[in-house]
């Protein structure tokens, strides 16, 4: 119509009715096409949607959580609980369909709320936050370590579960590789806890001490590593040793390298290194003493290390430190004689005496001993039971003091190494006269330094003695008597032998409890060595049983023990021949077995209770029985069983036995044992008087009630 030619119009139609005519022809056309593409499309999204997850949350209500979380998360409104729920639901939404809804503005906004209230988070709201922050921890796009460190003080009143999430977050930041200033400074914020809130003190110490490594090989950590912040994390693992010494080995070339090592931090690493618990980090902190190049070790590095080896009583390296320390031209003061007197005094070697005693007349040579040295060879004195040259040294000290040329003179605790020194040389008169001595040098005496001179008269079987300073104690000095010091007395009976001795130390047993003081299973075990002095059988037994229903009862704290069924032992092996008491005593030993058996602690059958057996078999010539018994102990001992094998008294039972037997081969059988007895112990067997009862078990018993 526009170019005015009417050919192409439909006959019989107007110029609108054909153009409608073809538009229709035209529409039916494309409307097939679209539906063959609607169905191709279709086809292709079900291909797609049944290889791919759906998505259990649509994008609107993705939006619609997050207007709520918004909503939670106002001052009028919040609910820091719904919101980390919400949270937790798009985190997870976000892990499993890969959405980026979520914003990091969102996520502190939820940790803010949280802040904000003014009571503790419910138990549901703290595992809700722990599953939010366990999937951010996984979601790089959103996590933040800061996030963590704003978590655990929302735990402040929960420890223990502060304390699990910031370990997990201390790991994670020593396996990270990518060191950013935010990770550094999360590391030291987490240094930070490992010291002052981690409960666990050793393992917040190994774990400080891990992060400061880690720190330390970023090339940029002069930015957050400083020396106090050194000096915290090794003072801490001090208190705590939990770590091993090749951290700190490794802490030396890296403090060296970012120019953090000085005279104090090298002190403070190797003090570390010598509280480790490992046996052989005293002796790598030597050394590192020795091979240090960086800078030249003083006397203060040295004193550490010595320090280390006193600690564990490790004398012989300390002396020849000491004399390293002399070769090489290192100023040797009062401190560092005073390291190598503390390593002798806790020593378990024997025969150091005249070694500590040079190291004391060098140290008078170079420089003045002070308090702390005498008291070290005090100690190493008492240690050897050498009363009398304790006594010279004290009474050396204390004229010193009198002439003004030591500041500070004895305390009571050096009287008491005395008097204990002299309690177990045999000396107690003169630990007693030291006693009286300290009054006058307005020392008040004290419960200890009266059981040591007790201690002293029950060794040497004094009883009378023992009760008149049992008396003098409250009279004189206002001290109550506690349970060691009537033990001691009642002990000093035991030991006597006397006629009266078991209704003697009955009486104090009586007085004891009279005084309030309740009895023990030593003071029993008293009472039981008083019964078989005098060889009272029905008695020690009697008391045996009263000690297991004491026990069972609650009455006494621990159940009777060797030393109690040795005495019944002994007392049966003095008894006589009768022939009920091989019987009894058998019955005694094998109820010892089956008790260890059961668990019982400190009821092993030892030495001393197969040794009464044997003399128990010799009374009723059971010559056969013993020897085999004796045989029996030298497998048990070989087996490692028993702590001590047969000793020469075992064998003189035997042979004594096998001598009165009428065997034919008894003299042969006798003769060969003679013959092991002096290849074991030597040709003076013999001449040598052994006590053949269980008085050699008082030093034990005494040293455990002196302590």
């Amino acid at each position: 119509t526009r170019h005015g030619s009417r050919k192409k119009m439909l006959p019989g139609k107007t110029c609108g009715e054909t153009s409608m005519t073809f538009m229709f022809r035209g529409g039916r056309v494309f409307v097939m096409l679209g539906a063959l593409v609607m169905i191709v499309v279709t086809t292709c999204v079900e291909a797609f949607s049944s290889a791919a997850p759906p998505s259990s949350m649509s994008r609107k209500e993705q939006r619609r959580n997050m207007n709520s979380i918004w909503h939670y998360t106002q001052r009028d409104y919040q609910d820091p609980e719904k919101a980390l729920n919400l949270l937790g639901e798009l985190l997870q939404e976000e892990k499993d369909n890969g959405g980026k809804m979520l914003k990091k503005g969102a996520v502190w906004n939820v940790f803010r709320s949280c802040r904000r209230l003014q009571e503790p988070l419910s138990d549901s709201c703290v595992t809700s936050l722990e599953s939010a922050l366990a999937l951010l921890e996984n979601n790089s796009r959103l996590y933040q370590y800061n996030m963590t460190e704003y978590s655990v003080t929302l735990l402040s009143d929960r420890p223990e579960r502060a304390q699990a999430l910031m370990n997990r977050h201390s790991q994670s930041l020593l396996n990270t590789t990518t060191w950013s200033d935010s990770v550094l400074q999360s590391a030291k914020n987490a240094i930070w806890f490992h010291i002052h809130k981690n409960e666990n003190r050793q393992e917040g110490a190994a774990m400080a001490l891990l992060l400061l490594e880690r720190l330390l090989e970023q090339d940029d950590q002069q930015q957050v590593v400083s020396k106090g912040m050194i000096f915290n994390v090794l003072r801490n693992s001090q208190e705590h040793p939990s770590f091993s010494f090749h951290t700190l080995e490794r802490l030396l070339p890296l403090l060296e390298q970012g120019k953090l090592l000085d005279e104090k931090i090298l002190n403070e690493v190797l003090l570390a290194m010598t509280k480790c618990r490992d046996e052989n980090a005293v002796a790598r902190a030597e050394a590192i003493l020795k091979g240090f190049s960086f800078m030249p070790p003083n006397t203060f590095h040295y004193c550490t290390v010595l320090n280390g080896h006193a600690k564990k009583g490790d004398a012989k390296k300390a002396e020849a430190l000491l004399q390293s320390m002399t070769d090489q031209n290192i100023l040797l003061n009062t401190v560092v004689f005073n390291c190598v007197l503390d390593a002798f005094s806790k020593s378990k070697e024997t025969k150091l005496v005249e070694r500590a005693e040079q190291v004391l007349k060098r140290m008078n040579d170079r420089t003045r001993p002070d308090m702390v040295s005498y008291t070290s060879m005090l100690n190493l004195y008492s240690k050897q039971a050498m009363g009398i040259k304790a006594e010279e040294l004290l009474e050396h000290v204390l004229q010193l003091e009198d002439s003004g040329k030591l500041k500070r003179g004895p305390t009571d605790l050096n009287f008491r190494c005395v008097i204990d020194a002299l309690a177990k040389s045999g000396h107690a008169d003169r630990a007693e006269r030291l006693l009286r001595r300290m009054r006058e040098r307005n020392v008040i005496p004290n419960k200890f330094h009266y059981c040591g001179v007790l201690n002293g008269y029950a060794r040497e079987g004094r009883p009378l003695e023992a009760e008149r300073l049992l008396t003098e104690m409250q009279k004189h000095d206002n001290v109550t008597p506690n349970d060691v010091a009537y033990n001691c007395a009642m002990y000093a009976w035991a030991k006597s032998g006397q006629v009266d001795a078991p209704f003697r130390a009955k009486a104090l047993a009586d007085r004891m409890i009279e005084a309030g003081v309740e009895p023990n299973v030593i003071t029993y075990n008293c009472l039981l060595g008083a019964c078989a002095s005098r060889s009272m059988v029905n008695e020690s037994e009697k008391l045996l049983k009263k000690m297991h229903e004491l026990y069972d009862a609650g009455k006494i704290r621990d159940p009777p023990n060797t030393i109690s069924y040795n005495y019944v032992l002994d007392s049966l092996a003095r008894s006589g021949d009768r022939v009920w008491t091989v019987l009894r005593a058998e019955s005694l030993v094998d109820r010892m077995k089956d008790l260890d058996e059961a668990g019982v602690p400190d009821i092993k059958p030892n030495m001393i209770s197969y040794r009464s057996l044997l003399r128990c078999y010799a009374n009723w010539n059971l010559s056969q029985d013993a020897e085999q018994l004796l045989h029996r102990m030298q497998e048990l001992h070989d087996n490692g069983d028993l702590e001590y094998g047969p000793d020469r008294v075992s064998y003189r039972v035997v042979i004594d036995a096998l001598g009165k037997a009428e065997e034919e081969d008894a003299r042969n059988r006798a003769s060969e044992l003679k013959k092991q007895i002096e290849d074991k112990y030597g040709e003076n067997t013999w001449k040598q008087e052994t006590v053949i009862d269980v008085v050699d078990q008082v030093d034990a018993l005494l040293e455990y009630m002196s302590t």
